[in-house]
């Protein structure tokens, strides 16, 4: 129904890129990329010791950027054409979660 995983992870830094989504559009908007993004961060924090969780979003993309705000990312900058969409380049901004920021579940 879709994907949703760590990706560009540096050992070295301690660090990783957050990546999602979902392909069916009858599974959107009913939580499962919510809960699917919530369980990688505390993989990616507990399990791989991470310091940093980063994720690129371009403006346009309002579900993703309420998925990121629900989490605590907080935004650091803008990467001016980023990627290509449909032969057009668009931003990506960034946004990331420290582990000193993340609030582990019991």
């Amino acid at each position: 129904i879709g994907r949703c995983g760590l990706h560009n992870w540096n050992e070295d830094h301690k660090r990783a890129e957050i990546g999602y989504s979902m392909e069916e559009e009858s599974f959107k908007r009913k939580g499962y990329m919510s809960e699917s993004v919530e369980a990688i961060i505390e993989y990616g924090f507990k399990v791989l010791k991470l310091n940093r969780i980063e994720a690129l979003i371009a403006d346009f993309n309002v579900p993703s950027l309420k998925i990121i705000e629900k989490n605590n990312f907080k935004k650091e900058g803008l990467l001016k054409q980023h990627y290509r969409v449909e032969d057009k380049y668009v931003d990506s901004i960034l946004f990331a979660l420290l582990v000193e920021d993340y609030k582990f579940k019991d």
